[in-house]
């Protein structure tokens, strides 16, 4: 809306006051003053509202418009799924072995020859895990047999107790009572104690002498 000018205003006020002269002019008619100043000052003070009211209503309309123009975000598209691909398995074809030539078995017609020192034990007194009361007196009994290529010399080989944590054994050592001979066997007879509290006790000998030949043992269960 244009702003109303002074000049716009007193040429409104002439209009105004040209009409209320009469149309006679038999002498100039006298003007108040004041009436005047008081015309114009209705008709700017009227103006002066007019601009006040167009302006306030134009402001919210600008300040509409200046608002900026609301733009939606894209819509979200989800990325395809992941689909794994197949893993190839190499397979190895299996290595076929060559065939080997069957071997005939060896036959020989040599005699075993024996070593030089070797022992069997034939029998043994009493039998593993025998029962016998506590504090009993007992004799132990080994055959043995010379399995080996070398004579047993008397006077060069003991009968000797390695492992008798429990006192078993009266005598600890006993010479060797004969010479044996290559395929030979020997008694040998050791004189024991059982212990005097109820358990399973064993008692270990060897035949020794430039070498150790033989290994014996007595296990017995006192109750």
């Amino acid at each position: 809306m244009k702003p109303i000018t002074l000049l716009t205003i007193l040429a409104a006020a002439g209009l105004l006051l040209s009409a209320c002269t009469p149309a006679q002019t038999p002498a100039a008619a006298t003007v108040d003053p004041s009436m005047i100043a008081g015309t114009v000052s209705a008709a700017v003070t009227q103006a002066v509202g007019t601009a006040a009211a167009g302006a306030q209503n134009a402001a919210p309309a600008q300040a509409q418009q200046a608002l900026p123009t609301y733009t939606p975000y894209p819509t979200y598209t989800p990325y395809p799924t992941y689909t794994p691909q197949p893993v190839l398995t190499q397979v190895t074809a299996p290595t076929q072995a060559a065939a080997q030539p069957t071997q005939a078995p060896v036959t020989s017609s040599a005699t075993r020859v024996p070593s030089n020192y070797a022992c069997q034990v034939t029998s043994t007194s009493p039998a593993f895990g025998t029962v016998l009361p506590a504090g009993d007196d007992f004799d132990g009994k080994f055959t043995l047999k010379n399995t080996g290529s070398y004579t047993w010399g008397a006077p060069d080989y003991d009968i000797v107790a390695v492992y008798d944590p429990n006192k078993m054994a009266k005598v600890q050592r006993y010479d060797l009572p004969k010479d044996v001979a290559s395929g030979q066997s020997v008694d040998i007879t050791v004189d024991l104690l059982a212990p005097s509290t109820p358990g399973f006790y064993t008692i270990e000998y060897k035949l020794e002498g430039s070498a150790v030949i033989c290994s014996m043992d007595v296990s017995i269960n006192v109750k």
